[in-house]
């Protein structure tokens, strides 16, 4: 009996584990160029890197539940500059597919304008 109950007491503690969320990061770093738009941007000396980290959280049974997406973008813009769009699309290189990942950063008054070189964080 003793033993009955060592058995079941171990599997209540280790039930909590078993269906407990789990968090995957993945971090993705990419070069950022006008000449990468399509139609290509004409502005010589624009440039900025990307470093976008993605954290997945799901559960017991491997289904998203939730996600955060952070755009970390260092830039170099020579002239004043208002970014009308920040987003990730999905397609072949060379082709404009549908947006899959939006920042928010749009036209009017979600714009961002800067000038020089900087940081900009987004979530």
């Amino acid at each position: 009996m003793k033993r009955l109950y060592s058995i079941v007491l171990f599997i209540l503690l280790a039930t909590p584990i078993v269906w407990a969320d789990t968090q995957d990061t993945t971090v993705f770093k990419a070069a950022m160029s006008p000449g990468n738009e399509i139609p290509v941007i004409s502005a010589p000396g624009n440039s900025g890197f990307a470093t976008i980290t993605v954290k997945v959280t799901r559960d017991g049974t491997g289904n998203i539940n939730a996600a955060t997406v952070i755009f970390d973008i260092d830039y170099t813009v020579p002239a004043p500059t208002t970014f009308t769009g920040l987003h990730i699309h999905n397609a072949a290189p060379g082709t404009s597919g549908a947006v899959v990942i939006n920042t928010g950063i749009g036209g009017g008054a979600n714009a961002v304008s800067v000038s020089g070189s900087g940081h900009r964080g987004h979530r």
